[in-house]
């Protein structure tokens, strides 16, 4: 989805402060973790849909749920 260039500090969804990422912020409040606990890490992909670039985002993600 686009930005919308009205909003001047919108993020796209990926990005820190996002609205997807402040949404699930505001839906795990009610999961009783700790303040601090939910953690993001973002995994960069190219968005290339051949099997190199997917198999290497996919590497990317384990090793980042690993850590």
């Amino acid at each position: 989805m686009p930005l919308d260039k009205t909003k001047p500090n919108q993020r796209h969804w990926f990005e820190a402060g996002s609205e997807f990422e402040n949404d699930l912020i505001e839906r795990t409040k009610n999961l009783g973790l700790p303040i601090g606990s939910l953690v993001f890490q973002r995994v960069l992909w190219s968005g290339r849909n051949t099997f190199a670039d997917r198999d290497a985002a996919a590497q990317s993600v384990r090793q980042a749920l690993a850590d």
